[in-house]
């Protein structure tokens, strides 16, 4: 017996390899943490610079200078992603613009971008509407203007996604801004 104690009391002081399942405790949660901080600050980032480039390109519309150049959907489309600092994979055919004029700033409305979709199975899952992205009309002077711009965003990291579940349809975080304005009285 006092054998078996002598063994047992060696046991307790080894610590041998303590160290490397200390860290094996850790290491998965603090990876965990470090990928949701990157790709959480990834994702505000690309958010803000679209916030921006939107509020600049609609910029455009208020002052008249759309209207002058003839400007389209795709041009539209094309200066918000000139605007974007941070290169977003294909900016322009993900990019979804809705621009329409409303008759006062109580009407602005736009239908709402996902919508259920009931599988075979009976489950539901959230699909991107069918109406998103369909308008584009910029007004003449005066004219109440709203703009709405979406961009599914992908996380770098399936994993993430899957975990924290902040996803609005098909792993995807669907990112937007908004801007309404009074277009000026130009010629």
């Amino acid at each position: 017996m006092t054998r078996l104690m002598k063994k047992l009391v060696r046991l307790r002081k080894d610590e041998d390899g303590a160290t490397a399942i200390e860290f094996g405790m850790l290491a998965a949660p603090f990876l965990l943490l470090l990928v949701g901080v990157f790709e959480s600050g990834t994702m505000l980032l690309v958010n803000y610079q679209l916030d921006d480039a939107v509020a600049d390109t609609a910029r455009l519309i208020r002052t008249g200078q759309a209207q002058a150049a003839g400007m389209n959907a795709e041009a539209f489309k094309q200066a918000v992603c000139d605007r974007i600092v941070l290169k977003i994979g294909d900016c322009k055919s993900k990019l979804l613009v809705d621009v329409d004029t409303f008759a006062d700033f109580s009407s602005l409305t736009f239908p709402p971008a996902l919508e259920e979709k009931t599988n075979p199975d009976g489950t539901k899952t959230k699909v991107l509407s069918s109406s998103v992205g369909k308008k584009f009309d910029i007004g003449t002077a005066k004219t109440i203007v709203g703009v709405r711009v979406y961009y599914p965003y992908h996380y770098m990291t399936g994993i993430f996604a899957k975990i924290t579940g902040m996803t609005d349809y098909d792993d995807v975080k669907l990112l937007s801004t908004a801007a309404a304005f009074q277009n000026e009285p130009f010629k």
